[in-house]
């Protein structure tokens, strides 16, 4: 081989090894930016343990979450109410609960109401001692709930169906698992909560107890409400509205697969399937529409009445609509 041959052939195999080196390092930026650009945001919810937040199961068992590049860590309290109070620590984004608990959010900590997330009449309930007959028989007696929770607001509208006067019965503060076990010993006559406690209480007290009524039969409907940080909202609309979009998907996958989300709810929760069932009484419609603003205005009226809020309630800033609307504006209604 001549010199010019050896030199020509050595800068030939220099230029081949240059561009090697170039597509190792062009390929292993791309392989970089597509983890930057596609590493999902961790988010948290605190839900309580009833089946009424199966929409938000259904979102992250069937990946809606995650194509949203969402990692969900749900974290479960004893109620609704018992997770608003952990949210107040500031360092979550997002809890679930009824909506007496979600709207003194907004006054106390400027969060925001972001999705009225489902509603029913069905799981809220009344289980009372056996020998309570009727709702007379309450007179004196004493029922266990959550005060400060949607349970009292059931209390208040259970008294005013039935034209029973202030301080017919009593209600006494305490966690629904607690509820059930007090009602047992005899230490309460009865509780207002929600599905599935009565089934709970009729398995651990068999005939030493009775179901007296549901919510529905005082004009109470359970109202499931999603609520986010005022400050990450601010910050991070766009993680809301990608929530918001999982969430739809997930809610309208829920009303559409009524057998499925039994399961999911039952697995998710460590419930029997005829517990989970209650899921099929339940609306996950996710709208602000006349029925939302009527029905949360009710709220807000009683919560006035009890001095739960120094003030009326302003919807325009505790509700914050335009999550569901970027999922979907048919879903939104002006007031």
């Amino acid at each position: 081989m001549s010199p010019s041959t050896s030199t020509k052939t050595l800068a030939m195999a220099q230029r081949l090894i240059n561009r090697r080196a170039v597509l190792c390092v062009v390929a292993g930026l791309g392989a970089f930016a597509s983890s930057v650009s596609f590493a999902a945001d961790s988010v948290t919810v605190f839900l309580g343990t009833t089946p009424d937040y199966a929409n938000l199961y259904v979102a992250r068992d069937k990946g809606f979450f995650e194509k949203e590049g969402i990692k969900l860590d749900v974290r479960l309290f004893p109620s609704g109410s018992a997770a608003t109070d952990g949210f107040r620590s500031g360092k979550v984004e997002f809890v679930a609960s009824g909506e007496i608990p979600a709207m003194r959010l907004c006054e106390v900590m400027n969060a925001k109401i972001v999705a009225p997330t489902g509603y029913d009449g069905f799981s809220p309930v009344l289980m009372v001692k056996s020998e309570i007959k009727s709702v007379e028989d309450l007179r004196g007696k004493t029922l266990g709930t959550r005060i400060g929770s949607s349970g009292e607001f059931f209390a208040d509208l259970l008294q005013k169906k039935f034209d029973l006067p202030p301080g017919t019965f009593k209600l006494t503060n305490m966690e629904p698992a607690d509820m059930v076990a007090a009602l047992d010993r005899g230490d309460i006559d009865g509780f207002l909560w929600f599905s599935p406690f009565e089934e709970r209480s009729a398995t651990i007290s068999g005939s030493k107890v009775r179901l007296l009524l549901r919510g529905g039969e005082v004009g109470y409907t359970n109202e499931v409400t999603l609520v986010a940080r005022g400050d990450l909202i601010a910050e991070n609309p766009d993680l809301v509205k990608r929530f918001m979009k999982a969430l739809v998907q997930g809610s309208d996958y829920a009303q559409a697969n009524r057998d499925e989300t039994v399961n999911i709810v039952a697995a998710a929760l460590k419930l029997d399937k005829k517990a989970a069932e209650v899921t099929k009484q339940m609306h996950f419609p996710i709208r602000f529409d006349a029925r939302t603003y009527e029905r949360y205005g009710q709220a807000a009226e009683f919560m006035l009445a009890k001095k739960m809020l120094p003030k009326p309630l302003d919807f325009k800033t505790c509700f914050w609509t335009d999550g569901v609307a970027s999922a979907d504006p048919t879903r939104v209604e002006t007031r």
